[in-house]
């Protein structure tokens, strides 16, 4: 073989040895899993997750999640590449990519049924709560107003500024502390001024005047939801659950019961930025 050929065949085997390292190691970002490790996720992923590929690069195999507290510590990730790509629920993914054009939707999960839901502790008070807030959601349902406030907050959120709201005020009434976390646009929203906004918020007025009762609304971190909760700080937090798939309650601990599911999406999806010409 001449040293042309030879010269030739070892850069190919370079470029195919460096794409296949890459592939076999597309680092992912997700929001942090209380009591569950990155490596244990990864696990679980792996043995449960079926998609269908749209990027190449994911047909070869080992996938690595590391785990975040936000949506914004991922993008800034990102940003620096210290991920390839962001795993989430295709309607927040959507809602990202109208804020930040340069990221693109690169592979589609199978479908894996996920229930939004609140969470309140196994008590005399959070049960009761627990029956109230199920009663105002099915009204909700009936009545039309939990389809208008999906058409409005989340279908049609890519293309309407979210805004906040202002909640009913009632004199002498109980309060209602709820955690919000931003982490799951625009159904849990913070904007970069602090307020709270989004489907969520939008809900919890309906729920609010419909109760009779005062909401107020604390931000905290998605991985201090239980001890917000457990500890007395909030009396209910947004939690979402898996029907199928990798984990059956989304580190909802055993001490919390969850109300009737009000928003349900079975698609999750990867961004990642788009590659400049």
């Amino acid at each position: 073989m001449s040293r042309v050929k030879i010269f030739v065949f070892a850069v190919l085997i370079a470029v195919l040895f460096a794409f296949s390292a890459y592939a076999d190691d597309i680092k992912i970002g997700v929001l942090a899993k209380a009591g569950m490790t990155e490596e244990e996720f990864t696990a679980s992923v792996a043995s449960v997750w079926k998609w269908s590929v749209i990027d190449e690069l994911h047909r070869t195999g080992d996938n690595q999640y590391y785990f975040y507290d936000s949506i914004n510590s991922m993008i800034l990730a990102s940003r620096r590449n210290d991920i390839q790509e962001i795993e989430l629920p295709r309607a927040v993914a959507e809602f990202v990519i109208a804020k930040n054009p340069e990221y693109t939707i690169s592979c589609v999960l199978g479908t894996t049924e996920a229930d939004f839901v609140f969470g309140f502790m196994n008590d005399d008070k959070g049960k009761a709560m627990q029956k109230k807030f199920d009663a105002v959601l099915a009204d909700l349902k009936k009545n039309g107003t939990l389809d208008g406030l999906q058409r409005e907050y989340i279908i049609n959120s890519g293309q309407n500024e979210l805004s906040p709201l202002d909640f009913s005020r009632f004199d002498g009434a109980e309060t209602i502390k709820v955690a919000v976390t931003g982490d799951v646009p625009p159904i849990d929203y913070i904007a970069p001024d602090g307020q709270a906004m989004g489907f969520n918020v939008a809900l919890l007025s309906e729920i609010g005047r419909a109760l009779g009762v005062n909401i107020e609304l604390v931000e905290v971190d998605a991985i201090a939801r239980t001890p917000a909760l457990t500890s007395g700080r909030v009396d209910t937090v947004f939690w979402y659950q898996f029907v199928n798939g990798v984990e059956e309650q989304h580190d909802i601990p055993e001490e919390v019961i969850i109300s009737e599911p009000y928003y349900s999406w079975d698609t999750f999806v990867h961004i990642r930025k788009e590659a400049k010409e």
